[in-house]
């Protein structure tokens, strides 16, 4: 979670967890990141609760290319958008790494890298 990449690590679900199951439907896995960005942090420190966030795609899917778009597609899972009047001209997806037997796995490498 710590290194440089900022990856999304992948976790166990835990039947006791807190987090709703209509997060990660069907999934044994939820992907977990600290914040790293300014703004990541603005709003966990406001919010003041753990959020969930997507890169504005469903699974398997492409990110979505506009706010448009985002909103479209996204519109039926989640609650809040949080968009800007900014183009999105290259979509990246986060690394994605997990455990196995104590040594670090990548599951996807962050684009560009």
């Amino acid at each position: 979670l710590t290194s440089s990449e900022n990856p999304i690590v992948l976790a166990w679900w835990k039947p006791e967890s807190t987090v709703c199951q209509a997060v990660a439907p069907n999934l044994k896995y939820l992907g977990v990141m600290l914040p790293y960005t300014p703004l990541n942090h603005i709003l966990l420190k406001e919010i003041g609760l753990p959020l969930v966030m997507t890169s504005g795609n469903l699974s398997e899917e492409p990110i979505a290319k506009d706010n448009d778009e985002a909103i479209r597609r996204l519109s039926g899972i989640a609650d809040y958008f949080l968009v800007h009047n900014r183009d999105i001209y290259a979509r990246y997806d986060d690394s994605v790494t997990f455990f196995e037997r104590d040594d670090v796995q990548i599951a996807r490498r962050e684009a560009g890298k």
